[in-house]
C-alpha cells in the first residue's frame, strides 16, 4: 500500500513515538496507480480538474464489489512483531457499525470488570451476524 495521513494523528493521539497507516485497493495495480496519483504533480493535475474527472468516473462502469479490511500490527523497536489483529466487512460504513455495535454490547461487561484498555473484539463475528439479520 502506499503512505496515508492518519499516521501522525495516531501517533500524537497515542503518544507513540510513530505510526505508519497505508492505503491500498484491490485490484493491486490500482493501488500502484492510486499510490502514483497521490504524489504532488498528479495530485495538482487532478485538484485542477477535479469536476470533469468525477463526471467521467461516475459514468465508468462498476469495478467490483466494496469491501473494507484494517489491518493492526505492533512492533517493537527493533522491528519484531508483536501482536497483529485483522477486520474484514463489506462496505467501510458497515465495517464501522460492526465494530460499533460490538463495543456497545461489550460496555455492561468493560463497566462491570472496570477495564477499560482497548476492547477486544472476539465477538465481532457474532455481531456481525446480528446485524445482518436485523437488516435483512
Amino acid at each position: 500500500g502506499f503512505a496515508f495521513c492518519d499516521q501522525q494523528g495516531i501517533a500524537r493521539d497515542n503518544a507513540l513515538d510513530g505510526a505508519r497507516t497505508y492505503l491500498a485497493v484491490d485490484p493491486g495495480w490500482m493501488t500502484l496507480l492510486l499510490g502514483w496519483l497521490s504524489r504532488p504533480r498528479p495530485s495538482a493535475l487532478i485538484r485542477r480538474h477535479a469536476a470533469t474527472i468525477t463526471r467521467v468516473m461516475l459514468r465508468l462502469p462498476t469495478m467490483g464489489a466494496t469491501g473494507t479490511r484494517v489491518i493492526v500490527e505492533a512492533y517493537d523497536a527493533n522491528g519484531n512483531l508483536l501482536a497483529a489483529k485483522s477486520l474484514k466487512g463489506g462496505p467501510q460504513a458497515e465495517l464501522t457499525a460492526e465494530v460499533l455495535a460490538t463495543a456497545a454490547l461489550a460496555l455492561p461487561d468493560i463497566m462491570e470488570e472496570n477495564n477499560f484498555g482497548v476492547m477486544p473484539l472476539a465477538n465481532m463475528p457474532k455481531v456481525q451476524s446480528l446485524l445482518r439479520d436485523l437488516t435483512s
